[in-house]
């Protein structure tokens, strides 16, 4: 089908549901959708480039609802297959890393057409990473920066890394509990 932009309505009556609609149809993780199928249209969902990714279902849905007897033993073979491998997908579980470092950020401001940007630095912050979450800890301030966000950089202190009874514990000390 290519990418084109359809709007919600016409998709759906190409076949075509975003994600989270098609999790909800199938009764999966909307995690395993995104993970596991392409996408194969877009829907313009508002300014400035932002899009909703729609996903062919359609031979799922036959599937589950047992409109199957046209198809061939292959296509059945291999939709369940896929099917099978939907269900069964699992969330990887992120793990948090805790450890001491100098923080290089940009803090925006101004309007959306003129974005300004003011560079911070926070000197020997603790940091709780999440995946890609940090959540910083200086000065009895807690800040949130996604890690690859435009600005940020990280200077990790060697042989700084904490486990999580360590963190605990220092967030006690230092009144972040």
């Amino acid at each position: 089908m290519g990418c084109r932009f359809y709007d919600a309505d016409t998709a759906q009556k190409h076949g075509l549901y975003s994600a989270t609609a098609a999790a909800r149809l199938l009764k999966v993780k909307t995690a395993a959708i995104k993970a596991i199928l392409k996408p194969c249209a877009y829907f313009a969902t508002g300014l400035r480039g932002a899009h909703t990714p729609f996903y062919d279902v359609r031979d799922l849905l036959d599937l589950a609802s047992g409109n199957v007897s046209i198809w061939s033993k292959e296509k059945i073979e291999a939709v369940t297959a896929l099917m099978g491998q939907i269900k069964s997908y699992k969330v990887a579980k992120i793990v948090s890393i805790f450890y001491k470092a100098n923080v290089r950020y940009l803090e925006w401001f101004g309007t959306p057409d003129y974005p300004i940007a003011s560079p911070r630095i926070i000197m020997e912050a603790m940091i709780e990473q999440r995946g890609k979450k940090l959540t910083i800890f200086a000065k009895g301030k807690t800040l949130v920066k996604m890690l690859g966000s435009k600005g940020v950089r990280i200077d990790k202190f060697p042989f700084s890394e904490l486990t999580q009874d360590q963190f605990a514990e220092w967030k006690k000390a230092n009144g972040y509990s």
